[in-house]
């Protein structure tokens, strides 16, 4: 055999390998979320660009451009046997992996087999044999993978997750798969299916019934569907009361939109909800502190400021004062007070980790610096 076709052979044969590797470990995975009745939605094999896609009913298998990496999106609603299951649905992967690379050591060990190969295959079968027993190794040491500019823990690091996972912490994790599984559907166009998901998963949090519907909304917007978004938004503010929120509360709920979302397009529009609601309502301050971040985002610093002090000032609510310390931060740093921006977005982040902004205001002032 001419040794460019040789070659030739044995580079597909790694590739091919490689692909197979993969779906035999995702393969695992999906007939462990089976198994234990867990609902799979992706089967996703490779990375990169899409080159196909496969529908059967709610599970939509992706082929990927490059054979590096992959997953399997499978989810349940019930807390029932939670942690089992989901470890039952983790493990079956590395264990498809470690059998496959198995069964492979045993035909490079068999001599009667091994010989008859072609010597492409038999060049190529230990490589494919070190991918596999590579690939159950990372996947079984617990770590986190940075792939295609997502960050992704390993079977390992979810199975040690699963074991130490709390009462608590796994009714968390249903309403975060109630929300991934709304986002799913949301990206497939069922968007029906995904708000009456994004809605449940807000009445288990224990949400305000308002939230589920502003965040759809910020789906809408981040979509580009700006049609369906101004109908959700005019919507929203006529079903202000049934949603327990005052008209003036309705605008400022949608105009803290791109303070939670950094959505830059909704600016404009955010400061015009926010004039209505101080014109509808002048006495209530948590208005001008919404009013005073929206002026910062845009670059009218110091008036922003000035009512953010004001605010910081005139109320003892933690949300206002976590905002406003975020945002006065934000107009320092924007006005060329790095080092002082710097001290006060610490302390502000000391005081107030959990506020909604604090992520939006930080890469703000990471890019500006």
């Amino acid at each position: 055999m001419d040794a460019s076709v040789r070659l030739l052979l044995v580079l597909a044969a790694v590739v091919i390998g490689l692909y197979l590797g993969l779906f035999i470990h995702l393969c695992g995975h999906l007939l462990g979320a089976v198994l234990v009745g867990l609902k799979p939605l992706t089967f996703r094999l490779g990375g990169g660009k899409q080159t196909a896609l496969l529908r059967c009913g709610d599970l939509h298998f992706q082929l990927r451009l490059f054979p590096v990496g992959g997953f399997v999106v499978a989810v349940t609603n019930t807390a029932a046997w939670f942690r089992l299951r989901v470890f039952t649905f983790i493990i079956a992967g590395p264990i498809a992996s470690l059998a496959s690379a198995w069964m492979l050591w045993w035909v490079v060990e068999q001599p009667q087999v091994f010989s008859t190969l072609p010597s492409w295959a038999s060049d190529t079968l230990p490589f494919v044999l070190g991918t596999q027993a590579a690939l159950f190794l990372g996947s079984i040491v617990p770590r986190r993978v940075w792939m295609y500019g997502t960050c992704f823990q390993s079977d390992g690091a979810e199975l040690w997750m699963c074991l130490r996972m709390t009462r608590v912490q796994v009714a968390q994790r249903l309403i975060s798969q109630l929300r991934n599984t709304a986002g799913i559907y949301f990206a497939r166009g069922e968007e029906e299916r995904a708000l009456q998901l994004l809605e449940e998963a807000g009445k288990r949090e224990g949400c305000e019934p308002s939230d589920p519907r502003r965040q759809w909304i910020c789906w809408l917007l981040s979509a580009g569907k700006k049609a369906q978004a101004d109908t959700a938004i005019k919507a929203f503010l006529d079903d202000a009361c049934a949603l327990g929120l005052s008209y003036s509360r309705g605008l400022d709920a949608l105009a803290s939109i791109p303070l939670y979302t950094g959505l830059s397009g909704f600016l404009e529009p955010a400061l015009g909800y926010i004039d209505e609601a101080i014109r509808v309502d002048p006495e209530a301050i948590t208005l001008k502190g919404t009013k005073g971040a929206l002026l910062v985002e845009v670059g009218r610093c110091q008036e922003g400021m000035e009512l953010l002090q004001e605010v910081m000032a005139r109320t003892d609510e933690k949300e206002d004062l976590a905002i406003g310390s975020y945002y006065i931060a934000l107009a320092i740093h924007k006005m060329g007070g790095l080092q002082k921006a710097r001290l006060l977005l610490e302390e502000a982040t000391r005081r107030y980790p959990r506020c909604q902004v604090r992520t939006h205001v930080t890469d703000l002032c990471r890019k500006s610096s």
